[in-house]
C-alpha cells in the first residue's frame, strides 16, 4: 500500500491530549501523566507529522498507510487550528469550515472549595475565540510619577 500524504497544517504546530478519550470528547491540551495516556501530533510538511504517544512502541519510524489514521490526523489539525489552516489542495475544505468558528481557548470557572472558601479552575475547551479589544493610538501617555 502506497504511504498517505494528505496531512494538513495547522498554524498551531503541536497538539497535546489524552488518546483514550473519544474523539469527539478530547478536551485541549488535557494531558494526565504519569497515570493517563498523552498523544502529541506535530504536523511537519503534507507527508510527514512527528506523533508521540505513551505506551509500547512509543519512539519508532513508521510509513502511515491507513488512510483513517491521517483522516483522524486531519480531524485534529482542522479542530485545534487557531486562525489558519494551511493545505496544498482543497481536499479538506468541508472538514476546515466545520471547525472554523472553535479553536482551544482557556476556561476558568470558580469551584467551591470543599475546606470553604473557593479557587479558580484553569482549563482548554474547544469554544468561540473572544475578539480581541482594538489597539488604539490615541492613548494618553502614562503619567510620570515622582519619587
Amino acid at each position: 500500500m502506497k504511504p498517505t500524504s494528505v496531512f494538513s497544517r495547522a498554524i498551531t504546530q503541536s497538539w497535546v491530549f489524552d488518546p483514550t478519550v473519544r474523539e469527539e470528547s478530547v478536551l485541549p491540551y488535557q494531558a494526565r501523566p504519569p497515570l493517563g495516556s498523552i498523544e502529541l501530533l506535530f504536523p511537519i510538511d503534507p507527508e510527514t507529522v512527528l506523533r508521540g504517544r505513551t505506551g509500547p512502541h512509543a519512539l519508532r519510524h513508521v510509513r502511515l498507510t491507513a488512510r483513517q489514521r491521517a483522516k483522524r490526523i486531519n480531524r485534529f489539525v482542522a479542530r485545534f487550528g487557531y486562525r489558519f489552516v494551511f493545505s496544498r489542495d482543497h481536499t479538506h475544505e468541508a472538514l476546515i469550515i466545520k471547525n472554523a468558528g472553535t479553536s482551544p481557548i482557556s476556561k476558568t470557572t470558580v469551584v467551591p472549595s470543599p475546606m470553604g472558601g473557593s479557587y479558580l479552575e484553569f482549563k482548554y475547551v474547544f469554544g468561540v475565540r473572544p475578539g480581541k479589544s482594538k489597539w488604539s493610538t490615541n492613548r494618553s501617555p502614562a503619567p510620570v510619577i515622582a519619587a
